[in-house]
């Protein structure tokens, strides 16, 4: 590749200790390598060694070290060739679709279909399921009750109960990918509570 591209360089591998990750990197750029390209198991771990681009910070992982400025910089191209893949074999990210794999990979894959966003047919399947939802919690006093309270804990507004509808219908495609770029980052967290039921207790 290089030879077609008239670049005079060539492409070598080296598979330090993880340990030793930090020192085989100074080491390359004290020998003048141009830099590097990551692959497993190092992609995660290889952010405390470098200053990522925005694209890596989000996904979590670094394929790629640029020696070429003052910092270390890392990036990832793993989403881009997700895409432009499925564009080559003309397959369409607006459907659904399963990620097999959490590794660096498998990150910059969820990223590039979270980019993308719902269709309008799956925004609008949504928006009615969260309807239909919210309007079945109404059906009772208690009910309409704990939301008010939801509500008033959450938004300090015990009124966004007559507005919900209203700021369901207004979500677009765009604020689902915003709220993808908040969310969907290496720091955040979710926590899942399990309750037992009377019957399981009781076995």
């Amino acid at each position: 590749a290089y030879r077609e591209l008239g670049i005079d360089a060539r492409y070598v591998t080296f598979e330090p200790d993880p340990a030793d990750l930090a020192a085989a990197i100074e080491g390359a750029r004290a020998l003048g390598i141009r830099g590097l390209n990551v692959t497993i198991p190092f992609k995660r771990d290889v952010l405390d060694c470098c200053e990522p681009d925005a694209l890596a910070a989000r996904i979590g992982a670094v394929n790629t070290l640029d020696f070429g400025g003052e910092r270390l910089t890392g990036h990832n191209t793993d989403a881009i060739g997700v895409k432009r893949a499925f564009a080559h074999h003309d397959v369409s990210l607006s459907g659904r679709a399963v990620v097999v794999g959490a590794g660096g990979a498998g990150r910059a894959a969820a990223f590039a279909l979270a980019d993308e966003g719902p269709t309008d047919v799956q925004l609008e399947a949504v928006r009615a399921q969260a309807e239909r939802g919210w309007l079945s919690s109404l059906a009772g006093k208690d009910e309409r009750a704990d939301l008010i309270s939801h509500y008033a804990c959450l938004h300090d507004d015990p009124g966004y109960i007559n507005t919900f509808l209203d700021r369901l219908a207004r979500i677009t495609a765009e604020d689902v990918r915003a709220a993808a770029d908040r969310w969907l980052r290496p720091q955040s967290r979710a926590a899942v509570v399990y309750r037992a039921t009377a019957q399981e207790e009781a076995a």
